[in-house]
């Protein structure tokens, strides 16, 4: 008997010996210590969006090969990619381990795929491999969410044995999948702290922000956050929350908004689209400490309200076209110190070329700074468009901070009071933008 023939009638025999053994081994221990289980227990994902899940043993001993399968449901997932790991600093590389299974099936029936695999161990070539002891990841899939649902990951048949083709009893805890099917339905699920990554697609909902947590959508311009016609598309209730990279439009009538923070502090409103709504954004008199930047706040009724507000940063926006551009009758600052907004009906000049207005001031009786064209990242000079002199600014004031004779505040891009490699790589990243 040739050994390839050897190896063949070992494999056999250990599989078809753990499968006949099954029945008695699991009888053997009421409450095993080994645990097989899917992590994370619950999975969501939005339509399109792709996750994670991995099978892990824990807490076992002398493990010297297993099988399972994972079913799902396969009108709601697609399983793209598996990984399967062998245990690190044991010798299990072949040849002394094996592989079996087909693996993923993604059709496997009419409404479920699987996944099927087997690992071994096989003594035949010294040093010989061991048995693993501890907690490990057995393998990975990765799945891509089709469709609108729930379902169970179902681990099922799952076998362990040791080097004497004895089963390992164990536990058995399977996952759970949903998909998100709101806005809201990702925020009622997040813990305090947690960030909401939101693909692309239009959502027809009224957001409340009623944690703090960060909302980012994946793209400004297909991102969108629309009211419908009906009511304030977002409100936040609570302090410290983010939210960035959103369309917000279409709100309703009569003081209706595209956003509102009233009675919320602290919260961060950056690089966000906020269209064709009563007002764009407001805040009351309960409303302080927020910071609202590099937002397109359009075609408006108000753009902004503050009313009786104190306190918030407002700075970097662009005011394009809002019936009212803005009220406030509080104490907000409308710069960071050196630039403002854009406003689409300023008509002041630029007096000594930094893009920045110089007479008509403060315009709407805010902005001291006023932008002569709309901001960009990574446009230094504000005429709306990124080339070799923004890049030439910034490398004359390179290494400098507010205390050097060479400072130039409108070249600190990202606000870190230093000129350096940072500020290089974001007028890089423009580099060629237009408005």
């Amino acid at each position: 008997m040739n050994k390839k023939t050897v190896i063949l009638a070992f494999v056999s025999v250990f599989l078809l010996s753990m499968t006949l053994c099954i029945r008695f081994n699991l009888v053997m221990a009421e409450d095993p210590e080994t645990k097989f289980y899917v992590d994370p227990p619950k999975s969501a994902a939005w339509r399109c969006a792709t996750f994670t899940i991995n099978l892990i043993v824990a807490d076992v001993t002398g493990l010297f090969g297993w099988e399972f399968k994972l079913y799902w449901d396969n009108r709601i997932l697609n399983c793209t990619g598996a990984a399967v790991y062998i245990p690190t600093g044991i010798n299990w590389e072949a040849p002394n381990s094996f592989q079996a299974g087909p693996g993923i099936q993604q059709n496997y029936n009419a409404t479920h795929g699987r996944y099927h695999k087997a690992l071994g161990a096989m003594p035949i070539q010294q040093p010989y491999p061991k048995g693993f002891n501890g907690t490990m990841v057995l393998a990975t899939l990765t799945f891509h969410c089709i469709g609108v649902g729930e379902c169970v990951l179902d681990l099922a048949d799952t076998i362990l044995g040791d080097a004497e083709v004895n089963l390992i009893p164990h536990s058995v805890v399977d996952g759970y999948f949903s998909t998100i099917p709101s806005i809201q339905a990702a925020i009622n699920a997040a813990s305090p702290g947690d960030t909401i990554l939101v693909p692309s697609g239009t959502y027809y909902e009224h957001v409340i922000m009623n944690k703090t947590v960060s909302l980012i959508g994946e793209n400004t311009r297909t991102t969108i956050i629309d009211g419908n016609g009906t009511g304030t598309v977002v409100v936040l209730t609570t302090d410290n929350v983010y939210i960035s990279g959103f369309t917000i439009r279409n709100g309703g009538s009569l003081g209706s908004c595209g956003i509102d923070l009233s009675g919320t502090a602290m919260n961060t409103i950056i690089g966000n689209t906020v269209i064709s709504n009563v007002r764009g954004f407001y805040l009351d008199f309960n409303s302080s400490n927020n910071s609202i930047s590099k937002n397109m706040i359009m075609d408006n009724f108000q753009g902004i309200v503050l009313l009786g507000s104190c306190d918030n940063t407002i700075y970097h926006n662009n005011f394009v076209n809002n019936t009212d551009q803005a009220y406030d009758n509080g104490t907000s600052s409308w710069d960071n110190g050196c630039e403002g907004n854009y406003w689409s009906d300023y008509n002041g000049t630029d007096l000594d070329g930094d893009g920045i207005g110089n007479t008509f001031l403060p315009h709407q009786g805010v902005d001291n700074y006023p932008l002569m064209s709309p901001y960009m990242e990574g446009d230094v000079d504000h005429n709306a468009i990124v080339n070799i002199l923004d890049v030439l600014k910034v490398a004359v004031a390179f290494g400098s901070t507010p205390e050097d004779s060479w400072w130039n505040p409108h070249t600190d891009l990202n606000e870190d009071k230093i000129i350096n490699v940072l500020d290089i790589l974001l007028v890089a990243i423009h580099f060629g933008e237009t408005w």
